[in-house]
């Protein structure tokens, strides 16, 4: 979906929204090959951003909101899962499971093979979790160090409030570290 929108809003939209220019290379890290990226100059500039950048970021947003619903729905279905009982599930799939092998939070599934005890395959939501988590504050985290580094209001600030409270207002309002 977002390559169609891309398709629609970007490169079918070229002389309408033209490129923006170059991203510096420690900040592409941090833009979607798919963003709408554009610098507008002149008197056209409030009528692109009223008609194409408007119903690009409508789009945008959509698609945004589907995602949203998406995993809406798979914390429901992932919800129902963990309150099935050990006997639905002995039903619908014909492996006997023990109460230790379901925990709410943590799905473990027991697989034996018949061969012997030890051909056993868990795996643990928690953890992938976990590590999804940590990758995810990481990653925040060096968009918020890299914005404080490179903040391009912070001239304009500096000159009108001073050095003091700017930097005061850069680290502790607009990026402040989580």
């Amino acid at each position: 979906k977002i390559h169609n929108l891309h398709q629609i809003h970007v490169v079918n939209q070229s002389d309408a929204v033209p490129w923006g220019g170059d991203i510096p290379p420690s900040a592409k890290r941090f833009f979607s090959p798919y963003a709408l990226w554009t610098r507008l100059k002149g008197d056209k500039g409030l009528n692109i951003v009223q008609n194409e950048v408007y119903h690009a970021f409508c789009a945008y947003f959509d698609l945004y909101l589907d995602l949203l619903l998406d995993v809406q729905r798979d914390i429901e279905d992932k919800e129902i899962f963990e309150t099935k009982t050990h006997q639905q599930l002995k039903e619908e799939d014909g492996t006997i499971l023990n109460n230790s092998d379901v925990n709410k939070g943590d799905v473990r599934i027991q697989v034996d093979y018949g061969m012997n005890n030890n051909a056993n395959t868990t795996t643990s939501n928690e953890e992938d979790d976990n590590l999804g988590v940590s990758v995810v504050k990481a990653g925040h985290r060096d968009y918020l160090n890299y914005r404080r580094e490179n903040d391009p209001a912070r001239p304009m600030l500096t000159r009108l409030y001073g050095n003091e409270w700017t930097e005061r207002v850069i680290s502790e309002v607009l990026f402040k570290m989580i």
